[in-house]
């Protein structure tokens, strides 16, 4: 029962439902790929046809969150501490909010309320790099923080706090390597893309199920 209400949680939360979309997203390119090597054609456009589609959900999802990262630009300005994790994170927040902006003009392009390909083009890719730089942005910071915690005392260190520090970078590299993927002109194999998304998916929901209690 306690299980069940956790999932409702989950599922009532805009994160929580982009999280779950994102796994069948990514795991879906994944197999498409894997199964397109097997000439199995025609279980591999279902399964890419399931990662676009649940591409353009997670889209729609995103309406409304570029309010929320202004708010935490406006409050990592006014904290007090590490400059340099603080700094990492605001430019994090930054890239997270242009890559919102581009990825619904990228999502008008998609459902052709906005009719031009070079345009669509453009989004496509910058809103991959403006992905990239808030990964690499979120690695940096997250480091940073891993490192001033390792440096605490015995006393005021906490194991736990660490742990969730790692799993988050670990996280926040495989999104770096996914962005990468996408914006390397077929230098990174598409399964690979997949297989990174699927990792960073499971983690970014597991941190969703934990927070929902």
């Amino acid at each position: 029962m306690q299980n069940f209400k956790r999932v409702v949680i989950l599922l009532s939360k805009t994160s929580g439902r982009d999280k779950s979309c994102r796994i069948l997203q990514y795991f879906g390119k994944f197999c498409a790929e894997q199964l397109k090597e097997l000439k199995q054609d025609e279980l591999s456009l279902k399964c890419k046809n399931l990662s676009s589609n649940m591409s353009l959900t997670r889209k729609v999802l995103r309406f409304g969150r570029t309010i929320g990262i202004i708010i935490s630009i406006m409050e990592l300005s006014k904290q007090k501490g590490n400059k340099a994790i603080i700094l990492n994170k605001i430019l994090m927040n930054i890239s997270c909010f242009l890559y919102f902006l581009v990825d619904h003009t990228h999502w008008f392009c998609k459902i052709q309320v906005i009719q031009n390909p070079q345009l669509e083009a453009k989004a496509d890719y910058w809103s991959d790099a403006l992905w990239n730089f808030e990964a690499f942005f979120d690695c940096v910071a997250l480091i940073l923080e891993i490192r001033e915690e390792q440096n605490k005392s015995q006393e005021t260190k906490s194991s736990q706090r660490l742990f969730n520090l790692k799993l988050d970078l670990l996280r926040a590299f495989m999104d770096l390597l996914s962005a990468y993927g996408f914006i390397s002109n077929g230098r990174v194999p598409g399964k690979w893309i997949g297989f990174f998304g699927t990792i960073s998916s499971i983690i970014g929901l597991k941190q969703q199920w934990d927070a929902a209690k």
